[in-house]
C-alpha cells in the first residue's frame, strides 16, 4: 500500500471551451472583486455590470499549482497553452483603450495593491523589478505607457517587472489585439532548449485570418520562478478603459513528478525490503527455537476410573464415626 501511494501522481491538464460561473468558479482563484466569470468568459478586470471600468486591476489563476522544476533545477517541465482572448473598447466610450492583459506564471497568488494602469496587475510602482515578485508574464499591451514601449499594440515578455525584456509589435501582421475580435494565442515552453514561443491569429471575417509567425524568446523559467507555480491571467485598465476577457483556455504541462515518485519508490524499496527480511528472519528463528524447547502436551484421561473414593459431604461427622469405630475395636482387644 505504501509503495502504491508513492507512485500516484497527478498532472495539471485542463480544457475550458467556455466558462460558466456556477460550474467553474470553484476551479479558479479570483484575486478581488474586479475579476469574475461572466458571459461565458473570464473577466480579468471589471465587466459591463460595473458603473466604471476605469482604474481596475485583477488576476484569475487556476487553483492548483504545477511543478515547474525539481532536483535543484536539473529537471524542468515543458508546457503548452492555448487561449482565446478578447479585448474590446468600452461601448460608447470614444478614444484610445488601455491598458492590457497578460498570461502569467507566478509563485504568488496575491494581486499587488495599486496595480491598475500601466502595472497590468503584475506589479506596482514599489515592487516593480523585485525578484520577490516571482512572476513571468506575456503581456498583450494596448497602450504605450512609458517611453520604452514600442507602441500601443504589442506583446512583451516581462520578468518581475512591466519593463519588457522582449517586445514585438503586431501592426505589421495586421493583428490588433484591442479590436474587439477574438485573438487565438498559443504559448509553448520548451524546457530542454529554454525557449518560449508564441504565435497569434485573429479572425478578421469568415475565411480570413491574420496570423503572426512563431515568435521565440530564450528564457530559463527556473531561474526566476519557484519550484511550484500557478498559471493564469492578470490585467488592468487606467483612465483609458477596455474589457479584458478570456473566452477559452487549454493547458498541458509535462509531468516531472513521475520520475520523482519513482525515485522515492526505489528508496522505499531499498529501506523496506531489508527490514522485512530482518523482521521475517528474526520471527522465524524465534518460532523454531520456541518449538524445540517446549514439552509435549499432557495426555488427559478419557475413560472413567474403575475405583473412586466416596464423596465426603460432612467432614466432622465422618471423623467422629471413624474415632468411635477405632475406639470400640481397641476396647474389645
Amino acid at each position: 500500500m505504501l509503495l502504491s501511494a508513492a507512485t500516484q501522481v497527478s498532472s495539471l491538464n485542463f480544457n475550458y471551451s467556455n466558462f460558466d460561473q456556477a460550474r467553474d468558479r470553484k476551479d479558479f482563484d479570483l484575486a478581488n472583486g474586479d475579476s469574475n466569470i461572466y458571459k461565458d468568459a473570464l473577466q480579468i478586470t471589471r465587466d459591463t455590470r460595473q458603473s466604471s471600468l476605469a482604474n481596475s486591476s485583477g488576476r484569475i489563476l487556476y487553483k492548483e499549482r504545477f511543478k515547474l522544476w525539481r532536483d535543484n533545477r536539473s529537471v524542468v517541465a515543458s508546457f503548452n497553452s492555448t487561449f482565446k482572448l478578447n479585448i474590446s473598447p468600452e461601448s460608447g466610450v470614444p478614444g484610445p483603450v488601455g491598458e492590457g492583459l497578460a498570461f502569467i506564471i507566478t509563485g504568488n497568488r496575491t494581486l499587488p495593491n495599486n496595480s491598475s494602469g500601466q502595472w497590468l496587475g503584475i506589479v506596482n510602482e514599489q515592487t516593480n523589478g523585485s525578484s520577490q515578485n516571482q512572476i513571468v508574464a506575456i503581456e498583450f499591451d494596448t497602450r504605450k505607457s512609458y517611453s520604452e514601449d514600442v507602441d500601443s499594440n504589442h506583446i512583451g515578455l516581462d520578468v518581475n517587472s512591466v519593463y519588457s525584456i522582449f517586445q514585438y509589435p503586431l501592426e505589421e501582421w495586421n493583428v490588433s489585439i484591442s479590436s474587439g475580435k477574438d485573438v487565438n494565442v498559443n504559448v509553448k515552453y520548451d524546457a530542454p532548449s529554454k525557449s518560449l514561443s508564441i504565435d497569434l491569429s485573429m479572425v478578421v471575417n469568415e475565411g480570413n485570418t491574420n496570423s503572426t509567425p512563431v515568435i521565440t524568446m530564450p528564457i530559463d523559467l527556473s531561474r526566476y520562478l519557484p519550484e511550484d507555480v500557478y498559471v493564469g491571467f492578470s490585467g488592468a485598465t487606467g483612465n483609458q478603459t477596455q474589457l479584458n476577457c478570456v473566452r477559452s483556455w487549454t493547458f498541458m504541462v509535462e509531468n516531472i513528478e513521475e520520475g520523482m515518485n519513482m525515485k522515492l519508490m526505489w528508496i522505499l524499496v531499498g529501506i523496506l525490503v531489508p527490514m522485512l527480511f530482518c523482521v521475517g528472519g528474526t520471527s522465524c528463528l524465534w518460532w523454531r527455537r520456541s518449538r524445540q524447547g517446549e514439552s509435549p502436551p499432557p495426555v488427559l484421561p478419557t475413560e472413567k476410573p474403575s475405583f473412586m473414593w466416596p464423596v465426603v459431604t460432612n467432614f466432622s461427622e465422618s471423623f467422629s464415626i471413624y474415632n468411635i469405630e477405632k475406639s470400640s475395636s481397641n476396647g474389645s482387644s
